[in-house]
């Protein structure tokens, strides 16, 4: 987390973690924007501290951009003192430290556009049957996927059949 920040408060730019697929390229409005992150219509939900208004996963801007800046600065002094991380969240907590107490970070994170509303939807079905509908209704309004590395995933059905996952892995699934 202190390269991201560091990377995104000294130079801008936009972070992909590398369990994110892109299914297309990214767009340009993505860097036209002093902020930019996956930002979902569930904003009421509370199941994350993030309550979906940002991603860590998927997060990025102009350089010199206040919450890079701060989540650079928090995390080196965290760093200085401490040897092990409390919890796997941490950024997503100091960001909404950063959004309740500093008014110029929440009025941007507020100005980010709904985006890619099936991020997370594609690692639902990676070992099911690929289906060209399927995918061409997973792609609509989004064009990248949050997967991950800690669950197995079939690259065949019992009967043969490529999975969604199969035609990732084979790079078909564009």
């Amino acid at each position: 987390v202190i390269i991201r920040s560091s990377l995104l408060a000294d130079h801008g730019g936009f972070w992909l973690d590398a369990a994110v697929f892109c299914a297309n390229p990214v767009p340009e409005e993505v860097f036209r924007s002093p902020l930019f992150t996956c930002r979902s219509d569930h904003l009421t939900v509370e199941k994350y501290v993030s309550r979906y208004r940002w991603t860590s996963f998927a997060i990025g801007g102009w350089r010199s951009h206040h919450l890079f800046e701060a989540m650079r600065d928090f995390y080196h002094a965290y760093w200085s003192s401490e040897s092990r991380i409390i919890d796997y969240l941490l950024i997503d907590y100091m960001i909404d430290i950063c959004y309740r107490h500093m008014p110029s970070i929440r009025k941007d994170i507020d100005r980010i556009t709904l985006s890619n509303p099936r991020v997370d939807d594609l690692v639902n079905v990676l070992s099911g049957t690929y289906d060209d509908d399927a995918w061409s209704d997973l792609q609509r309004e989004t064009w990248m996927f949050k997967l991950t590395w800690r669950l197995p995933f079939l690259e065949q059905t019992e009967d043969g059949s490529l999975t969604f996952y199969g035609k990732l892995v084979r790079g078909e699934l564009v």
